[in-house]
């Protein structure tokens, strides 16, 4: 499911919204880096482009680069 939703941004770099989004595929789980606000997620290609913002305004997002538990 597709969804688009506004964001303060203050509410993309709290380090209470790093999250992790688990993908189940045939041969496993994986989890990747995200941003969880209310009932939706932030992942993917989308969460790496708002990395990329995030070194443009020099304001990096070290919190959300290695969320708690992503390895499992």
């Amino acid at each position: 499911m597709a969804a688009a939703f506004w964001v303060p941004l203050t509410e993309l770099w709290s380090a209470s919204n790093a999250s992790r989004f688990e993908w189940e595929r045939s041969d496993g789980r994986q989890n990747y880096p995200a941003v969880r606000i209310g009932d939706g997620v932030l992942w993917g290609l989308t969460f790496r482009v708002l990395t990329l913002f995030s070194d443009v305004l020099d304001a990096p997002l070290p919190h959300l680069e290695d969320p708690p538990g992503l390895g499992m």
